[in-house]
């Protein structure tokens, strides 16, 4: 009798814990929605106001103002006293500096060019990747 009450206990817990997860789903996804991901981006020469990050493709080029979310992991081209808060993905407190000028690659001639050492050795960590934003 109490192993049935035991388990029966367990039960109901675990059912409305899992109503409760799904409720929080559905009320971010709905929060998300609100508040769309969006952008200023130049495609094809014209800037495009509010524009959905969901729909950018490899060319476009993102303009970043003061307070913008970065939409997506972008090269940076221009920038002037940049620093980006990089915390969710490196786990630093204190935003990182930023430049837009091209960074040396050591190896020479036949490296890609990537972000990768140039030798065919991987690419430097998140956090020396000075020209690039996340």
């Amino acid at each position: 009798a109490d192993a049935v009450s035991i388990a029966l206990a367990l039960s109901i817990v675990s059912l409305v814990a899992a109503v409760q997860e799904y409720r929080s789903e559905k009320a971010l996804e709905k929060l998300a929605d609100l508040v769309p991901h969006t952008c200023t981006v130049v495609r094809d020469g014209r800037a495009h106001d509010h524009f959905p990050a969901k729909e950018l493709v490899v060319g476009d080029l993102v303009v970043l103002a003061t307070g913008d979310r970065v939409p997506a992991d972008v090269r940076l081209v221009d920038g002037v006293e940049m620093s980006v808060d990089e915390s969710s993905l490196t786990g630093e407190n204190s935003p990182v500096n930023k430049t837009g000028m091209a960074l040396t690659v050591l190896g020479g001639i036949g490296g890609s060019g990537l972000g990768g050492g140039g030798n065919g050795g991987p690419p430097p960590p998140l956090t020396e990747q000075k020209n690039v934003a996340f």
